[in-house]
């Protein structure tokens, strides 16, 4: 079944993150991930939280057309699971490919569109454009 799961990217607190807003669209399924610099581990962190109370973190490490992130899933029961999210860019989009303790779980193929076409995900004024 094919799907729409909508991104809106924009910078936060004065630059020094990134805020990462989805929804899929019918579904009322959305998550909200913020990257920031590790300037320690010279690399770029993120954590991930979504409606189902699921948290990820993990980190970004670039390759050749893209990065691959890894990191952990936690469940509302405790228990985690290991991530890993290959993302190559093609144009004006990217594919995203998503494996959960080793298992393929999602390939995605997102396009480039603007935010304001979808207010069912953006509140007035959330979206950066207005």
């Amino acid at each position: 079944r094919e799907l729409t799961d909508i991104r809106c990217l924009e910078p936060m607190l004065d630059g020094a993150h990134v805020r990462d807003v989805h929804g899929v669209v019918g579904t009322g399924y959305r998550g909200e991930t913020i990257y920031s610099w590790d300037a320690a581990a010279a690399r770029v962190s993120f954590t991930y939280y979504n409606i189902l109370g699921e948290a990820m973190s993990g980190f970004l490490t670039p390759v050749e057309g893209g990065f691959v992130g890894h990191g952990n899933r936690r469940l509302e029961d405790g228990t985690e699971h290991a991530l890993r999210v290959e993302v190559q860019f093609t144009g004006d989009g990217f594919v995203q490919r998503g494996f959960e303790d080793g298992r393929l779980t999602a390939l995605i193929a997102f396009e480039r569109r603007s935010p304001d076409a979808f207010p069912e995900l953006y509140g007035v004024g959330e979206t950066g454009t207005e």
